[in-house]
């Protein structure tokens, strides 16, 4: 996709390493952004926890996947969680995985790596993720129950972040209202197309995900 994005905090990460977070409500276009915003990039994307064969038949050549056990091992790339709670979340410091990854996410920069999280809120993300390294942070358009539960310290810029973006849709009516995106770092809205190898199957990469329960 002969796309770039606007110069700023975000594409210098992703050119170098930090964190990317995108944020929004459900059905937003979060991950159809990231998958537009990594088509490009320079070097490897690593999908963690996303069916091999899905990756494999539509993602861009060279993406691969990846279990948690092996991210330990990683560098030089991209690591993209979509759906971060289900790994990250925090109210599961707990878990073991978890706070191992926090910890290997304070020496990223030594790796090279980028991690790109795909998240509805930054409250469900633990605090030690947002700390650690370099934060972008790009918000799809997010309903109002979505920012009531938003961290504090980022709930004024995500009612921004749905402000303005209601008014690029309102005043540009013929883009898809799902093509808008703020950037906190600049505090702009801009639109963006679609990757070439979107689909709507890459929208629901959990579709047979099953919660594990301890009982």
């Amino acid at each position: 996709m002969a796309w770039n994005m606007p110069e700023g905090l975000v594409a210098d990460i992703l050119a170098s390493e930090g964190v990317v977070a995108v944020v929004g409500s459900g059905r937003s276009g979060k991950t159809a952004f990231a998958h537009l915003m990594l088509a490009n990039a320079n070097r490897p994307v690593i999908l963690l926890d996303y069916p091999e064969e899905l990756v494999q038949r539509l993602c861009p050549e060279g993406w691969t996947t990846c279990v948690p056990e092996e991210v330990f091992g990683l560098k030089d790339c991209i690591l993209v969680v979509d759906d971060a709670a289900l790994s990250m979340s925090s109210r599961d410091y707990s878990n073991d995985f978890q706070r191992a990854f926090i910890r290997f996410q304070t020496i990223i920069s030594h790796k090279s790596m980028t991690v790109v999280y795909i998240v509805q809120n930054l409250q469900l993300l633990d605090i030690g993720i947002l700390r650690s390294q370099r934060l972008g942070v790009l918000y799809k358009y997010s309903n109002e129950n979505n920012i009531r539960f938003e961290r504090d310290e980022y709930k004024s810029t995500a009612a921004m972040a749905r402000h303005l973006i209601k008014i690029g849709r309102s005043e540009n009516p013929l883009l898809h209202e799902k093509s808008f995106i703020y950037d906190d770092t600049s505090g702009r809205v801009w639109s963006h197309p679609m990757a070439n190898h979107w689909c709507d199957e890459l929208s629901k990469p959990y579709r047979d995900y099953i919660v594990q329960v301890k009982i």
